[in-house]
């Protein structure tokens, strides 16, 4: 049998004795309890995907973790400990779509997010999202922290700031910006190619 199906047959023939608890030395009880937690969890985190071996359970494997673990006919002592990790993670959840939701990208917001979602050890859905939008509000912080001094920015700041900006995943907040830094610049161009045919003038004289 693959590993796979082996755990199956383990947790299953665990589940069907756990099930006669009531005929069990409480001794044998605990150790098969903790036995039966351990198996389930390698059960969900060796299930492939794309031909590799996860490290981490999804949303809806943990969230079936935990059903599977109340449904059980005794008291696991790590079960509140899973399903506390389930609520972390449902509560990050909240937190990641409202962040993704902003008009604007908060850079410290994402941040503190980011590496909240780091820590739970469950494979989020957002996290990639959220180190997205987490660059386009760096931009964006570069951006506005640029032009709050216009008198100094200089037109290869402005390019570079285009550059990378076009690097950057879509974005109605970074899109904006992009017009704003375009115009500038275009006009900034005009002006210096006048500057320029001044001075030229004035040489020539």
């Amino acid at each position: 049998m693959g590993s796979e199906t082996e755990l199956t047959f383990l947790i299953n023939y665990l589940s069907s004795k756990l099930s006669t608890v009531a005929v069990w030395p409480v001794k044998y009880f605990s150790a098969f309890s903790v036995i039966y937690f351990f198996l389930l969890l390698m059960y969900f985190r060796s299930k492939p995907e794309s031909g590799k071996t996860r490290t981490k359970l999804t949303v809806h494997e943990l969230k079936a973790f935990v059903q599977q673990l109340y449904s059980l006919p005794c008291l696991i002592s790590q079960t509140r400990l899973v399903k506390e990790l389930l609520d972390s993670v449902e509560e990050f959840n909240e937190r990641g779509k409202e962040a993704l939701s902003d008009k604007i990208p908060d850079s410290s917001k994402l941040q503190l997010l980011i590496e909240l979602g780091s820590e739970l050890d469950v494979e989020l859905q957002e996290l990639p999202k959220l180190k997205q939008h987490l660059q386009q509000a760096r931009w964006l912080d570069e951006v506005n922290l640029t032009l709050s001094d216009p008198d100094r920015v200089m037109l290869d700041t402005m390019k570079k700031l285009i550059d990378s900006g076009i690097a950057l995943a879509p974005h109605p907040a970074v899109e904006k910006a992009m017009a704003d830094l375009q115009e500038l610049l275009t006009v900034s161009e005009r002006w210096e190619e006048k500057a320029k045919v001044c001075l030229q003038a004035r040489y020539e004289k």
